[in-house]
């Protein structure tokens, strides 16, 4: 039987890892397969992006976002899918689709590039203001391409994510309510989604 992708997406600070490993500790509570992985995913990509991502732009980062996620759904989200595992994947497709295009690729070419997807069971965006995703952002230590990390682009960003989620490409959640409640949100949304006991 066939796993099912779920996407958690949203800007840095919103709450993406802390939503996703919590999924990922309820289904397997819930006697669920079930695996946490991210975007970006391979080292030497993540590398070259936190070294040069600013000076390269947005066609060059959409191109080597698309290389690393074939790479990641090749090595992991694909092999784990096809045993039964719930797949939790802390930003996915949509990230490119928001980001690259807020630092001007176009939208439809980063389809384009990305044809070879698998399309997720359940994609959730997680809303916070840029100002209060980048207040949060100052507690953690382990944050990655921070160059990305500039107010202005933030705002692009979450609009653009907005309107994805207005052609119902993603689904919205207030993530600047109590932690506990967007847990709750989001596991509703599983359940709904997906037609689980959790």
């Amino acid at each position: 039987m066939r796993g099912k992708l779920i996407v958690v997406e949203g800007i840095d600070g919103a709450g993406k890892t802390t939503i996703a490993k919590y999924l990922v500790n309820t289904l397997i509570s819930n006697g669920f397969k079930a695996i946490y992985t991210r975007e970006p995913y391979h080292p030497q990509i993540i590398k070259l992006l936190e070294s040069k991502g600013k000076e390269l732009g947005a066609i060059m980062e959409a191109l080597l976002l698309a290389a690393d996620r074939y790479l990641h759904i090749q090595e992991v989200i694909k092999p784990h899918l096809e045993v039964g595992y719930y797949v939790i994947c802390d930003r996915y497709y949509y990230s490119s689709l928001t980001y690259q295009t807020a630092r001007g690729a176009d939208i439809n070419w980063i389809r384009t590039i990305n044809f070879f997807i698998i399309r997720p069971d359940v994609s959730i965006y997680l809303d916070v203001n840029p100002e209060v995703g980048l207040s949060r952002l100052s507690k953690n230590s382990e944050r990655r391409l921070r160059y990305l990390e500039d107010i202005e682009l933030l705002r692009k960003v979450r609009s653009n994510y907005l309107n994805l989620v207005r052609n119902e490409e993603l689904i919205y959640v207030n993530a600047e309510k109590p932690l506990s409640e967007v847990k709750t949100d989001v596991v509703n949304i599983i359940k709904r989604k997906l037609g689980i006991e959790l």
